[in-house]
């Protein structure tokens, strides 16, 4: 199996980004790694917004009514970004 690719983002630079800059990387994580995952079972999400290190998302589909959606969905797209972008990325829900 193929080696997960890691995104090419010096995570000590990730903050002092431009929140355009921040959101391209976030998409970037979330296409590779997220949005795949959330297709399977019939749902999606979008990020509406990013505020220094809170990334703003809304859920879409099965998604937005699916009682995990709160807890373990946004946790695991909390981890990806976290590992993949910065360490203190927080996710929301809004």
């Amino acid at each position: 199996s193929k080696a997960a690719t890691k995104i090419n983002i010096d995570v000590e630079k990730f903050l002092s980004l431009t929140d355009h800059e921040k959101l391209d990387a976030v998409e970037m994580v979330l296409n590779r790694s997220i949005r795949k995952n959330l297709a399977q079972d019939g749902g999606g999400v979008e990020v509406k917004g990013i505020d220094g290190n809170i990334v703003k998302i809304l859920y879409q589909g099965a998604c937005g009514s699916c009682p995990t959606s709160s807890t373990g969905t946004l946790q695991y797209i909390q981890t990806q970004l976290r590992q993949q972008l910065h360490q203190d990325l927080e996710v929301r829900s809004v």
